[in-house]
Parts: C-alpha cells; sequence; structure tokens
C-alpha cells in the first residue's frame, strides 16, 4: 500500500534534520525573519514610489508587490516562531 504524500512528509528525516538546524538557528536569532521583514517593506516601498513617479512598467509592479507580499509572510514567519523556539 501507497503512504499518502502527508504520511511521507511527515515522517521525513532529512525534513526533521531540516527544521531541527533551522530551530537551533533561529533560537539564537529569534529577530531576524523580523528585521528581513522590515528591511523588504523598506525595499519595495522604494519600489512602489519610483513606480509610481515612473511610467507604468508591468515588472516593475511585479517586483514591488512580489517584495511586498514576501516580507509580510516572512514577518509573520518569524513571529509564529518565535514563541514556540524560545530562548536560545
Amino acid at each position: 500500500m501507497f503512504r499518502t504524500l502527508i504520511d511521507r512528509i511527515d515522517h521525513s528525516p532529512r525534513l526533521a534534520a531540516y527544521l531541527k538546524n533551522v530551530s537551533s538557528g533561529l533560537s539564537t536569532q529569534r529577530g531576524l525573519p523580523t528585521l528581513i521583514a522590515i528591511g523588504l517593506v523598506a525595499l519595495s516601498l522604494l519600489v512602489h514610489i519610483v513606480l509610481a513617479f515612473t511610467p507604468t512598467n508591468a515588472l516593475v509592479a511585479i517586483i514591488a508587490y512580489v517584495l511586498l507580499h514576501a516580507a509580510i509572510l516572512i514577518g509573520l514567519l518569524g513571529v509564529l516562531l518565535a514563541e514556540p523556539i524560545g530562548r536560545g
């Protein structure tokens, strides 16, 4: 019988080792994802300002929105991981 994809992910030793390494690394630098998110938001703001004062370019608009959404996701991930990881 084939295991489902979720079972394979859940029992993956490589994924468990990766998460353990990320957890131990972030436990000493809990604010790092939030700082990265703040930097990406600032960069996204600059790109949006350039976008507002130049003729519309679809690529610049895509970059601005991708930066903003990546910053939001990284910031939320940092906030969510800060509590379970605990102090380093």
